[in-house]
Order: C-alpha cells, then sequence, then structure tokens
C-alpha cells in the first residue's frame, strides 16, 4: 500500500502543477498545451494508481503464486522378527499458474503407540491445556531429508513430482508410526502472501502386514 499512497502523492502533485500553469504563464495558448500534456500524464498516472489499488484489494495476482497439494502412499511389511519396512511416496501436485522450483523436502517418522499414561498425560498438558494449540509432540524415530540445486525439480502447473523415502523401524517396540511429509517452499518470504511450504501427516499401524493409511491434511 505505501507504493499506492506514494503515486496518489505524484497525482496530486502533477494536478496541482497542471492547475498552477494557467496562473504563471502569460500565453494562454502555451500554456493550455503545456496543462493538457501534464493533464494526459496524470490521466495515465491515476488508471495506473487504480489498477494497482484494484489489484491489491482484490488480489488480481493471487494467481500467480504457487498452490500445491501434498499426498501420501504408504506400504509395509515385516522384514525380520523385530523390524518392519516402511515406504512411504510423496506426491506433490501443482495446481496453480506457475512452475515451482522445489529444493528441499523434509521426513519424519514417529512414535504413536504404545505410550505410557504418563507421556500421554504430557502431551495433554503441553498441547491441550495450551491456549495456543499446538501439534502433539511425539518421538522421533527417523528422518531424512532431500535436498536439489536450483532448478533441477521443477513441477509444472498442472503436473506432479513423487518423492519416495524408505524407513526400518523396530515394530516390537512400536505399533503406530506417524510419518510426516513438508516440502519448502523456495519462493517463501516472511511478510508476504507466500506460503511457507507444503505437508501432509500419514498414521500408520504396523503391528500387521496390512497395507494402508490415513492422510491429515
Amino acid at each position: 500500500m505505501r507504493s499506492v499512497f506514494l503515486l496518489i502523492l505524484v497525482l496530486g502533485g502533477i494536478v496541482g502543477f497542471a492547475v498552477a500553469l494557467h496562473f504563471i504563464l502569460p500565453d494562454a495558448s502555451e500554456a493550455r498545451t503545456i496543462s493538457a500534456i501534464v493533464q494526459a500524464s496524470a490521466t495515465a498516472l491515476a488508471i495506473a494508481v487504480g489498477g494497482v489499488f484494484a489489484a491489491h484489494k482484490l488480489q488480481v495476482f493471487r494467481d500467480f503464486q504457487p498452490h500445491l497439494t501434498v499426498r501420501h502412499e504408504t506400504s509395509h511389511r515385516r522384514v525380520s522378527n523385530s523390524y518392519t519396512h516402511i515406504l512411504v511416496t510423496a506426491t506433490l501436485r501443482n495446481s496453480s499458474k506457475v512452475a515451482v522450483d522445489i529444493r528441499r523436502v523434509l521426513f519424519w517418522i514417529q512414535h504413536v503407540s504404545p505410550v505410557s499414561d504418563e507421556d500421554v498425560e504430557r502431551l495433554r498438558s503441553e498441547v491441550f491445556e495450551n491456549p495456543i494449540h499446538q501439534d502433539l509432540q511425539w518421538s522421533l524415530i527417523q528422518q531424512g531429508e532431500r535436498i536439489w540445486k536450483p532448478y533441477e525439480v521443477i513441477v509444472e502447473p498442472g503436473e506432479t513430482h513423487s518423492e519416495p523415502i524408505e524407513f526400518i523401524v523396530q515394530s516390537d517396540e512400536v505399533d503406530t508410526v506417524l510419518v510426516y511429509t513438508y516440502f519448502y517452499n523456495p519462493r517463501y518470504e516472511p511478510g508476504r502472501r507466500s506460503v511457507e511450504g507444503w505437508g501432509v501427516t500419514s498414521v500408520i499401524d504396523i503391528m500387521n502386514t496390512s497395507h494402508g493409511s490415513m492422510e491429515v491434511p
């Protein structure tokens, strides 16, 4: 909005200058010519001001911000008496009108159950009794990260990018895990309308060999 106010100030100055010309210049024809030029410039500037203001109020350019969604596909299988293999494929879909240059994605897997009553009470006190509700902080089991060079992974409008990752967890101690994936937005700037990134969460029961997951957007 600061730029809009500056344009309005400039517009006011131009109009005031055009009016003053009628009283300053002795030659009426010369004054009219210069005044007409100044007034035409003022009109063009006014149109520009109106366009900037409308774009700001109506968010005309918001379609040019990246809009992406993430989905999980998960599967798991017992690979030994004590360990389970988990395959997670995160698919990033670009539903916006701009290409997105992906630079970084973070994966982590957390221990959900079984947990002790003491741990549950701690989680309740930290989260549900907090005036500012936060996510539950389950214990971290493993994490993974992929980092790419600029323009190495570009997701065009309407296209998708799938990124698989594998985990091995000690299934004789874990029944349920939470898998989280987060793609960082390389265009994110604090204070701007762009989002910091896009993520998805899946909860997986691994006490048996069945496939399946539950996504939490």
